[in-house]
């Protein structure tokens, strides 16, 4: 496997990220100067609340890219422990949430499961769902966690909390407006306010993987021991 520069390639991605963030934004301004119909080719394939277009591909490929260092480091020699376990389940659980950014499976989980309050945040369930699987993971993941290099570990750690920050936290809030306000599918699309959640949203969370790459390709650069030239023949 060529070795990708961790910075390079980070910059890279923001690059990516901040060209898409200034389509979005002005698709939507100019579909909003123009009375346009929302339905209308390139704001739906830039919009970041829109599902199956640009930045949807673009998350996409991030998340698979992360499942796929995951994969690497697992299979690899290493400088420290190699816990493959840990980076296997890893790699398998950005391969979910790339399937999940192309199909959207959270959003097929049944409304209200957990009987919460319909003015609860918790109404919408897959949010419920999330975080319980991600506090099981963190339960599960602790111990490899807390033995990575303590660079390695705050870069995972900062990376998470901006992922989560905007997949679950801002995800839920708009949502919640959206459901106290009963805004139409249009409404949705125009309004302001979920406007702006959803490209923080959005944002977060590209960034967050965006973050969570470079640690990978840090950690890959420092403690990954590259198969002799007699290994690679084999």
């Amino acid at each position: 496997m060529k070795k990708l520069p961790p910075k390079k390639t980070f910059l890279n991605l923001l690059s990516i990220i901040a060209t898409l963030l200034l389509l979005h934004i002005g698709s939507y301004l100019y579909l909003e100067n123009n009375n346009l119909d929302p339905e209308s080719f390139f704001f739906r394939k830039l919009n970041f609340n829109n599902e199956r277009n640009l930045p949807t591909l673009f998350s996409v490929i991030l998340h698979l890219s992360a499942s796929y260092l995951l994969a690497a480091i697992a299979l690899s020699k290493l400088q420290l422990k190699n816990r493959k376990w840990f980076w296997g389940t890893l790699s398998l659980v950005f391969l979910f949430l790339g399937l999940d950014e192309l199909f959207t499976i959270h959003e097929r989980i049944p409304t209200n499961t957990y009987s919460f309050e319909e003015e609860s945040i918790f109404f919408y369930n897959w949010v419920v769902t999330y975080i319980i699987a991600i506090i099981l993971l963190a339960v599960i993941f602790a111990r490899p966690l807390l033995s990575l290099p303590k660079k390695t570990l705050f870069q995972f750690i900062f990376a998470g909390v901006i992922f989560v920050s905007g997949a679950v936290v801002l995800e839920s809030i708009a949502a919640n407006i959206v459901f106290q306000r009963e805004l139409t599918h249009e409404e949705v699309t125009l309004d302001p306010v979920i406007f702006t959640l959803a490209t923080f949203e959005e944002l977060f969370e590209m960034l967050g993987v965006a973050l969570f790459i470079y640690a990978l390709l840090d950690f890959m650069k420092k403690y990954r021991i590259d198969p002799k030239p007699v290994e690679k023949l084999q």
